[in-house]
């Protein structure tokens, strides 16, 4: 009699089985569909908010003085928005590709000593520099330096899209330029608050530059 239950529940635990396997066929498509799904209707948020050059361009004209002196990357769209609002500052270019130019290397601690303000208007940069090449090593140093505060700058603002659908979020900041640098770039802006000196900035700069040697 036992031995009969238990080939009862046997075949029935078999036949539950099989008919949750053959469900299963099914799984990857709905992953499929339900990750794009996912993804689609994120997208759709992101457009429906305001851009974060919007959002960032609003944040600095009504934080920052006029003639504020701002650096910003080349090969990027520069901030604020707008032909109009650009006309209050003035902004130069930080060549950030072009570092082992020993031109720019010189200039450079002049050119963080005067500006009160460092901007990337998306996270290309940080993007590029995650495995520098040998000619990258000083810009990919500087951006560390920079957030570590060693240059005299802090971050004071961020402006980052939400990407995802009611409490879930994901990263996109390094998915596809279309998206992390033009339709929802995260935007970061660094303020000088230490205002060092050209020698000290000098110093902190040549100290990074032997670290970087030592890498060979």
């Amino acid at each position: 009699f036992p031995v009969t239950i238990m080939m009862i529940l046997s075949s029935f635990a078999l036949i539950t089985i099989s008919s949750f396997l053959k469900r299963l066929k099914f799984l990857p498509l709905m992953i499929v569909v339900l990750s794009q799904s996912f993804y689609l209707l994120s997208y759709f948020n992101i457009l429906s908010q305001e851009h974060s050059s919007i959002t960032a361009t609003l944040w600095m004209n009504q934080n920052l003085k006029p003639a504020e002196k701002i650096l910003q990357p080349h090969w990027d769209d520069w901030l604020p928005a707008g032909s109009v609002s650009k006309q209050n500052y003035e902004m130069k270019e930080l060549p950030m590709y072009d570092l082992n130019n020993p031109e720019h290397w010189d200039q450079l601690p002049g050119l963080l000593k005067e500006h009160n303000y460092i901007i990337f208007p998306s996270q290309k940069m940080f993007q590029s520099f995650v495995y520098p090449r040998e000619s990258e090593w000083r810009a990919q140093n500087l951006v560390y330096a920079l957030n570590f505060g060693d240059l005299g700058f802090e971050l004071v603002k961020t402006v980052k899209p939400k990407f995802g659908i009611g409490p879930l979020e994901i990263n996109f900041e390094s998915a596809d330029g279309s998206l992390s640098v033009y339709d929802a770039p995260k935007i970061s802006i660094y303020k000088n608050t230490k205002y060092l000196s050209e020698a000290d900035l000098v110093l902190k700069l040549n100290s990074m530059y032997r670290d970087w040697e030592t890498k060979d």
